[in-house]
């Protein structure tokens, strides 16, 4: 089953604020070996901007320029609010239920560049006056 990426950004809904609470309020979080297919909301406006402009027809699929993974968008989010967080190793059964989640980037390429804004930028831009 392919599903889309996880869409993101400041006053977004699903997986990312409960994602940035656990970067706030824990000490500790497990290092997950996973990569997820994630898109950040300026990025997917930038995206639908061109695909009007370009009078684009047929299927895309956008996603941010790299993959994330779990514990390091932890990681980043905690940093941007001034908090320190342990990344601690971990069993099996963690990285099964963080698994991977991804789509091939070759399919994200476009023939003008949507992703202004890096992983790390969005973060910043996502937790700004939270």
């Amino acid at each position: 089953i392919l599903r889309p990426p996880m869409i993101y950004g400041k006053g977004s809904k699903g997986n990312y604020p409960i994602l940035a609470k656990m970067a706030q309020y824990m000490p500790v979080f497990p290092k997950v070996n996973n990569e997820r297919s994630i898109l950040y909301v300026g990025n997917l406006v930038e995206f639908l901007r061109l695909m009007i402009e370009n009078q684009e027809e047929g299927l895309f699929w956008p996603q941010n320029a790299e993959y994330s993974e779990t514990s390091e968008l932890i990681r980043m989010i905690a940093l941007t609010h001034g908090k320190k967080i342990v990344i601690s190793h971990i069993t099996k059964l963690v990285n099964k239920a963080f698994g991977n989640m991804v789509y091939e980037q070759s399919w994200s390429k476009y023939k003008d560049e949507y992703r202004l804004y890096s992983l790390q930028d969005s973060i910043k831009e996502s937790e700004n006056d939270k």
